[in-house]
């Protein structure tokens, strides 16, 4: 019985690896918005949960929540089986209700689709910023070459962030340089990118340029948006563009060809 004991412990503590610590976090969010669910109705909140109560929780939210949260709930619920080894009973029946729910999720959970930062606001913003100021030197360094800066000294540790001994491989012509990155957020939480990009100080420099010349007040993964968004209309290839932007999944295509015109990737101009 004691072996038994400890081998299911064991599953369970290897199982729980299959999911970022974040997205479990998210995931019991689901879980108790189902137990409320549950609780309101008189309900048992009981595993396996029936296919017609995983329907009536989903249906419950929509029109009320976007169909991806409504989505994200059910596979919180889908975790929570695979966790205590109960089987899944979800089928076509919440398959079709889930699809409902994405058609009629609300205008106010609709998000309007991010814009690129692209190099006509980068000209803007190197050419309104006084190299002179420290503080304008840095956010010209951040826009540019982001990935190579820490949000603060006392950050430092050469196990994530580049030394000048990073730098190599300088070309004939002196434009480019290459620089390994000792460390990125397909390894750990730890990535320079997301906490610079950000940076509220950085963006609030960014936006009160680009705000004068009609520009779109941007967020930090504009930037993100930006360097995919011009390289796809160079014509690099999207299994490229996957890996220079250590992309784990093809996410990145939806919400750059809603700025650019199909057309465009063939072309290789912007529109």
């Amino acid at each position: 019985m004691d072996s038994f004991v400890v081998l299911h412990a064991l599953i369970n503590a290897v199982t729980c690896q299959a999911w970022k610590h974040e997205t479990l976090e998210g995931y019991q969010g689901g879980i108790n918005c189902f137990t409320a669910f549950c609780s309101s109705i008189n309900l048992p909140a009981s595993l396996p949960v029936p296919e017609w109560v995983l329907c009536a929780f989903a249906a419950h939210h929509v029109g009320t929540c976007s169909g991806s949260a409504i989505a994200n709930n059910i596979f919180g619920l889908h975790a929570w089986h695979i966790s205590n080894r109960a089987p899944w009973l979800g089928s076509t029946c919440l398959k079709y209700v889930l699809r409902s729910a994405k058609r009629l999720t609300p205008d106010s959970s609709r998000h309007h689709p991010r814009p690129p930062v692209t190099s006509e606001m980068l000209d803007f913003l190197h050419a309104s910023l006084n190299v002179s100021t420290p503080l304008y030197v840095c956010v010209l360094a951040c826009g540019h070459l982001g990935e190579f800066l820490l949000t603060s000294q006392s950050c430092f540790s050469p196990n994530f962030f580049p030394t000048p001994s990073s730098l190599c491989g300088l070309s004939s012509s002196g434009e480019s340089l290459m620089c390994r990155l000792p460390w990125t957020k397909v390894l750990g939480v730890s990535d320079p990118i997301s906490s610079l990009l950000a940076h509220f100080a950085f963006l609030l420099v960014c936006n009160s340029i680009w705000a004068p010349h009609g520009l779109p007040c941007i967020s930090g993964y504009c930037f993100h948006i930006g360097g995919t968004t011009e390289l796809l209309l160079h014509n690099v290839p999207p299994h490229i563009i996957k890996v220079m932007g250590r992309w784990s999944s093809n996410s990145f295509l939806h919400y750059c060809l809603l700025t650019v015109h199909p057309s465009d990737l063939s072309s290789g101009t912007g529109s």
